[in-house]
């Protein structure tokens, strides 16, 4: 019957207070991190969650290979780390923090986007530190959380921390309108040649009825002179509705293809970082620490 009764209990705990797994997704940390964050509600968790769950942020970031993942990884280690800092003004959370966004810069191929957010938060990071080295700080990691605060959550120190937004999820259709834009744009430069060879064909006619031209002064033209004047004639008129027609499309293909790609890398920057230059994801937003 004990023992019934404890299951019970534990099938009955709400989820937000359960013990995060180490297997946990990406919205599972944020869940934590937001639920710490005292900006978003007034009963904060325990310092343990949020720094247990900032620890598996960073463990993630360190492993993962994708740039993607690894832009998500750095938001929610960045905003753990900030919201730990904001709870208790100690310097080893901005060190870890730097750790944190030094190990990013240091991997090769990263797209400048999360080269920049990374660069940012550590300047910001150290701008902070001051003239405190991360030497004399605690250690940056921990084998296991502090103990869980035994008193009540007080005033948190320093500037109040801006609500934490959920990561935007990135638009499946950012690759299709890039791959629209290159297949648009390219048939658009490629309709510029034959117009080229239009123009210059254009141009040669001109060039031969000038000749007949030059060669008739004085003098009447001749049956065959007159036929070839107005061959000539129809060529022009001919040469030059095509080439305006190739024209019009390319400079239309051209455009719409430019559009679709600069829509479509807009689009991804916004959600790899629609952060401006304070944060990823809109996890950690305007406002330094």
């Amino acid at each position: 019957m004990l023992a019934l009764a404890s299951l019970l209990a534990v099938a009955l705990v709400d989820p937000v207070t359960r013990p995060l797994s180490p297997t946990a997704d990406n919205d599972a940390i944020y869940a934590e991190i937001a639920a710490s964050n005292p900006a978003l509600t007034d009963s904060p968790a325990s310092l343990e969650r949020l720094l247990a769950a900032t620890q598996l942020a960073d463990e993630k970031l360190r492993q993962a290979a994708d740039a993607d993942a690894a832009s998500d990884l750095l938001m929610l280690t960045v905003g753990g780390l900030k919201v730990a800092y904001q709870r208790t003004g100690e310097a080893q959370y901005l060190c870890r923090l730097i750790d944190a966004a030094d190990n990013v810069l240091a991997r090769e191929g990263i797209p400048p986007v999360l080269f920049a957010a990374a660069t940012d938060f550590r300047t910001e990071a150290r701008d902070s530190l001051g003239a405190t080295p991360c030497e004399q700080a605690p250690s940056k990691k921990t084998d296991s959380p502090p103990p869980i605060e035994a008193k009540p959550y007080a005033a948190p120190v320093g500037p109040a921390l801006p609500p934490v937004a959920r990561p935007v999820a990135r638009p499946p259709a950012d690759h299709r309108r890039v791959r629209a834009g290159l297949a648009t744009l390219v048939p658009g430069l490629v309709s510029f040649a034959p117009m080229a060879g239009l123009l210059a064909y254009r141009s040669d006619g001109e060039a031969t009825l000038a000749g007949i031209r030059e060669d008739s002064k004085g003098r009447t033209l001749t049956q065959q002179e007159q036929g070839d004047s107005a061959a000539l004639g129809r060529r022009y008129t001919a040469t030059t509705a095509g080439a305006v027609a190739l024209g019009v499309t390319g400079a239309v293909l051209v455009v719409t293809g430019a559009s679709l790609l600069a829509t479509g890398a807009r689009q991804r920057r916004m959600a790899v970082a629609p952060w401006g230059a304070r944060g990823v994801g809109g996890l950690v937003l305007q406002g330094r620490f």
